[in-house]
């Protein structure tokens, strides 16, 4: 993980989900299929609040700002957990917490605390009912509510699964920055002046941050991130016509959810 990709996953969980969240209607096009029996297992993950995320903007802006020292001292992955692991209370106390309430399979990594236990052990833990809902596509298992006690209710990011099931169509993709586009003419400038206006080309990302002069060792093994959300992926077979079409040697990618 580095930590743009570090920075994108947290916007991501700050806007999405809450440590108690409900929902007062079913969303839209989803219904409920039906109730899974009590004995059913299912792996539920548990988010903690970080340490330290205030500092979260400062530290970004100093490994990006150029009149910085620290620019481009990009953290690795040891460096952002040792930044903002959540406190060892926080873990003790939620640990103590799903013990108590009959959770004994469980993962603690970094942030996350991953349990499997049964529907009915979930739906007391959590004061919460589950179920699968369908939108005639898939079938997910959610709740319409949940909640946890008072003493882990600030340590706490999210549970997932919870109330949030996502859109069931996903937006048509645009090959155009709109927003670019709108700036462009703003600023009555052209697209033959600035072609990546218009589309992205290998030399455009070393334009827009300045690297021009930069040439990668062969060898070093810098990996690059991307953060991915709901509805969004990367294809294999666009990565390798983008490399065909710009005659870049073949890279491959892997995924890690």
């Amino acid at each position: 993980m580095n930590f743009l990709t570090f920075l994108a996953a947290t916007k991501l969980f700050l806007v999405a989900c809450e440590a108690t969240a409900q929902w007062e209607r079913i969303p839209e096009r989803w219904n409920v299929a039906s109730k899974p029996p009590p004995d059913t297992n299912a792996t539920f993950t548990l988010a903690l609040n970080m340490e330290n995320i205030d500092l979260l903007a400062s530290e970004l802006l100093d490994i990006s700002d150029t009149n910085s020292p620290n620019y481009g001292k990009h953290w690795d992955q040891a460096d952002v957990y040792s930044k903002f692991a959540p406190s060892h209370i926080a873990v003790s106390t939620t640990l103590d917490w799903l013990g108590g309430g009959g959770v004994g399979n469980y993962t603690v990594d970094w942030i996350f605390i991953d349990f499997t236990t049964t529907i009915a052990t979930a739906d007391s833990l959590l004061n919460a009912s589950y179920h699968y809902y369908t939108n005639n596509v898939t079938s997910e298992l959610r709740t319409a509510s949940y909640s946890v006690p008072g003493r882990i209710q600030n340590s706490t990011l999210l549970i997932a699964p919870g109330p949030y099931l996502g859109v069931p169509n996903s937006m048509p993709l645009s090959l155009r920055p709109h927003g670019a586009r709108e700036s462009l003419r703003r600023s009555n400038l052209s697209t033959d002046e600035n072609p990546c206006l218009q589309a992205i080309s290998p030399s455009c990302p070393k334009q827009m941050y300045k690297v021009t002069n930069y040439t990668p060792r062969e060898g070093s093994g810098s990996p690059i991130g991307f953060s991915s959300f709901l509805n969004q992926s990367a294809l294999y077979n666009d990565l390798f016509e983008f490399e065909r079409h710009f005659a870049i040697p073949r890279q491959n990618i892997s995924v890690e959810l």
